[in-house]
């Protein structure tokens, strides 16, 4: 970096007053009158001049972050009872504004640095030194990016201060990052005291990275393991293909909408784990602890959400370790709501086993994309067992991790942790509420659509009931055994819940009363339209939509996403032209879509419902139909990459054993791994997905694994791989 590569600051970052300190004071910062503002976790200072300000100016500081300093402009010979260290009084008679006003913002500056978290502060000092440097990254602080327009424009759209910060790894004055030393392992260690968890590791290629740094820290060949079916495929490739372990495999539940469910709670029944086992093993079934890890999805994509509580409770002592990928939530130990969701809020007692976490702190956090965090629990277990687990860790994360880090990515996972230590409940508090006022919304002024929650609590309407009573109530978010609104089999009313912080909206009723039967619009085509409108949905299916809440989402956006949901059923109704509703899609295909939207609603549903799509993608996932595993993913993997394999229509894959996984992504979860014979449900699956490929190719979804190549007449045909027969 050269000298002159200094990151600026340009935000400044406000002081809350009252009126009379508005006028005694001069400063640069921006004023918030404190009469009308709320608790700011952005405020950098509270200067006030009555005793009446600073009891209000107190209470504030206490909600948003602790330390912000509150300047009382008055003589005071002894602090409040309510004030803490952070609480200064300046006797202003004799100074002028501009006097008054350094010395605020000597405190506000303090304050800010003191704020910031380990590994940015560390960053920021280096940053501030200036050095010359002759190492790498080779873009030198953007100057090599400036020898060209391309690149100067290139400096402009990133903007040059994440050149700065991509410092070089090789001076050690930040730290050892692959050897947790310094400044990293400060982060990581405040980390660990935020989410409860006994260390934590910071990720930076993502889950998909941090899970196989756990099945690398845990698993040998031969080990069994308890496996989530639901498990993203970055733990079929960890656990499987890579360690070689063996799987034991848990059901899912998928509904009528075509949202995904958790494992059905019979599932977690010594008896039925240790039958599943002995299947395969009879031996190892009778052992006292027969599994080295146990692997679930702790929130599934679609809001799905366990109670760990019990599932360890019933099944945790049969297994030395339980991962919960947490990659789709990470924010649970924050809600008092999701409370009993939080594996590193839960008490480990003795006997319970390790506990491990992995959380995508992009997905719904704060990080940029790719950032992970890994969260270990295991010092219950005792000393040497903790002492292994460290080392197997700390050379899971040499092997897999990067040795050429992007710290910006790194520094993201700090702020995350600061921002979580310092006002994570408030923030998520917030997100819950603003989530059931939409729900609400939604209901209010929709008649196709509706949010997936239940029809009533009590004998009164779910939007009747008072927020602040749903936001802290989990009858408002419970799957009540064989309700007919959430549709899932298998669930008892204690193990799964649903995530407030995932809206989900369904668009059909796929179980009418008697004489009673809405139009059912496939969720792509509201998709589509949403996104043409400017609004992107996390996630479309069958019949359902998934929204994702977050603190970063507005009221006012949501607001716009209900206006648009409500003119999609007005044009529906209406029948209006695709061209006129969707001009992007009619634009693409103007001959296929030629029609009024309702038509076009009910042509995709009637292909939905011909094919079965929904029985079927609920089927894949169940224990009597799950594919048959001829040889280990592992085996069938080093077949592929050696060449034993052949390409064939889907149509002629039945009874062939697959060399590769197909899978939707995302969410990337298998519907068949390497090593499963294409059949049953699956294979007829795959088949139907040909057929929407073919009539319906922008309402198709899309697949790893699967393979589209247009026939001799133009038809998309789809191709899989399937190991040699005579390999």
């Amino acid at each position: 970096m050269r000298p002159d590569a200094t990151p600026s600051h340009a935000r400044i970052e406000p002081i809350a007053v009252d009126r009379a300190a508005a006028q005694a004071i001069a400063t640069v910062r921006p004023l918030l009158p404190l009469e009308t503002s709320s608790a700011d976790a952005t405020v950098s200072a509270y200067v006030v001049a009555s005793l009446a300000s600073l009891e209000a100016a107190l209470a504030r500081s206490r909600l948003s972050q602790p330390n912000v300093p509150v300047v009382l402009l008055q003589a005071c010979d002894r602090p409040p009872d309510e004030a803490d260290g952070s609480f200064v009084a300046i006797d202003p008679a004799g100074m002028r504004p501009e006097q008054i006003g350094r010395v605020v913002e000597t405190l506000a500056r303090r304050f800010e640095d003191e704020k910031l978290p380990p590994f940015l502060s560390a960053l920021l000092g280096y940053v501030a030194r200036r050095n010359t440097t002759f190492a790498c990254p080779g873009h030198q602080g953007s100057h090599f990016l400036e020898r060209h327009p391309v690149g100067r424009r290139f400096v402009e759209i990133v903007g040059r201060n994440l050149f700065a910060l991509d410092v070089p790894h090789a001076d050690p004055m930040l730290g050892d990052m692959t050897g947790r030393e310094g400044p990293p392992a400060e982060a990581e260690a405040h980390a660990a005291r935020v989410f409860g968890a006994d260390r934590t590791y910071f990720v930076l290629n993502g889950t998909l990275t941090a899970n196989k740094i756990v099945a690398t820290a845990l698993l040998a060949p031969g080990d069994y393991v308890l496996f989530d079916r639901n498990n993203h495929k970055s733990i079929y490739n960890g656990v499987l293909a890579m360690a070689g372990a063996r799987p034991v495999y848990l059901e899912t539940t998928r509904n009528s909408f075509g949202l995904i469910g958790g494992v059905p709670s019979r599932c977690f029944d010594e008896s039925y784990v240790r039958d599943r086992l002995r299947a395969i093993d009879p031996e190892r079934a009778a052992a006292e602890r027969p599994f080295r890890l146990a692997a679930f999805q702790l929130g599934t994509w679609d809001g799905t959400i366990y109670d760990v509580h019990e599932i360890v409770s019933r099944i945790g002592h049969l297994c030395e370790y339980v991962l919960f990928d947490s990659a789709w939530v990470g924010y649970e130990q924050f809600i008092p709501l999701l409370e009993r969701a939080s594996p590193l809020r839960m008490e480990l007692r003795p006997g319970a086993p390790g506990v491990v976490v992995t959380q995508s702190v992009h997905k719904q956090m704060s990080g940029f994309s790719q950032t992970s965090q890994i969260h270990v629990r295991d010092r219950h277990l005792g000393e040497r067992t903790h002492k292994h687990g460290e080392a197997a860790f700390d050379a899971a994360l040499k092997m897999h991790g990067t040795t050429s880090p992007f710290y910006p990515l790194f520094a993201s996972l700090d702020v995350n942790a600061r921002l979580h230590g310092a006002i994570g409940p408030q923030m998520w508090a917030e997100v819950v509420e603003t989530g059931i006022e939409i729900r609400k919304r939604i209901l209010q002024r929709c008649r196709l659509m509706r949010p997936f929650v239940p029809s009533t609590v009590g004998e009164r309407a779910w939007q009747d009931h008072d927020t602040a009573q749903i936001a802290t109530d989990r009858r408002f978010f419970e799957f009540e055994v064989g309700a007919r609104w959430h549709g899932f089999d298998g669930y008892d009313g204690a193990v799964q819940r649903l995530d407030p912080c995932k809206l989900l909206v369904v668009t059909a009723d796929t179980h009418p009363s008697a004489g009673v039967e809405r139009p059912r619009l496939p969720a792509g085509i509201v998709a589509a339209y949403l996104r043409e409108q400017g609004l992107v949905p996390e996630k479309s299916d069958l019949y359902s939509l998934v929204f994702l809440l977050t603190p970063a989402t507005r009221p006012e956006d949501l607001e716009r996403l209900v206006d648009a949901l409500v003119r999609f059923e007005a044009h529906h109704c209406a029948n209006d032209p695709v061209s006129l509703v969707l001009p992007g899609l009619h634009a693409g295909d103007p001959a296929r879509y030629a029609c009024g939207l309702a038509d076009l609603c009910r042509r995709i549903d009637a292909l939905y419902v011909e094919e079965g799509l929904a029985g079927l993608l609920a089927d894949m996932f169940r224990a009597r139909f799950l594919p048959r595993a001829r040889i280990s993913v592992q085996d069938a993997h080093y077949r592929f990459v050696r060449g034993a394999y052949e390409r064939v229509p889907i149509a002629e894959a039945a009874g062939r054993i697959a060399a590769e996984g197909a899978l939707p992504y995302p969410p990337g979860i298998f519907c068949i791994a390497p090593g499963e014979v294409w059949d049953g449900p699956v294979h007829r699956f795959f088949e139907a997905i040909e057929r929407l490929l073919d009539e319906a190719p922008d309402f198709a979804p899309f697949y790893h694994g699967v393979h589209t190549v247009d026939d001799a007449s133009g038809r998309k045909r789809l191709h899989v791989h399937v190991l040699s027969e005579d390999a």
